[in-house]
């Protein structure tokens, strides 16, 4: 499946979007610090960069751990997001989708 984490749009608590969150490079940064799986660390550094990756399920459990991970301090409304976009994304099996 590829996956877009550029493409996730974080909103405000009145749901407007914010314009300058990089949820790419969060999550980047976050497999690139904590996974287990170096396969993942260049996989990593594409999704930091803003580009498409294609991930396995395995793949995608390991980034669902990091996101949940307590130690990673991603917060609920942006890991809500994220899963949110694994989710639909994988359900669709195509071209990522944006969560507006």
């Amino acid at each position: 499946m590829k996956f877009d984490f550029s493409a996730i749009e974080l909103k405000d608590i009145r749901g407007k979007v914010i314009k300058k969150a990089n949820v790419h490079k969060t999550v980047g940064n976050l497999i690139y610090n904590m996974t287990r799986d170096l396969g993942l660390l260049e996989t990593a550094q594409a999704v930091y960069k803003g580009g498409k990756v294609e991930l396995d399920k395995t793949e995608v459990v390991e980034i669902e751990r990091i996101i949940d991970d307590p130690n990673s301090a991603v917060l609920a409304f942006a890991r809500k997001a994220i899963h949110e976009y694994i989710d639909k994304t994988k359900k669709s099996k195509t071209e990522p989708i944006r969560t507006d």
